[in-house]
């Protein structure tokens, strides 16, 4: 899957949502298959939940 405008807009609108205090368990079925093909990785490891990129 690529990013194209409408994977962008739920990515976006995802962000927006989980800053503002969104509850990561309200995800809908869409965009967490959306989040998943995207990064590779399981919807519940994003946002900070993970190890990536971190050096020690």
């Amino acid at each position: 899957m690529k990013l194209n405008h409408k994977t962008h807009k739920i990515v976006i609108d995802e962000l927006d949502r989980i800053h503002a205090g969104g509850r990561k368990e309200d995800v809908s079925e869409e965009t967490r298959n959306v989040i998943e093909k995207l990064t590779g990785i399981s919807y519940d490891k994003c946002f900070g939940n993970n190890n990536i990129g971190y050096k020690e």
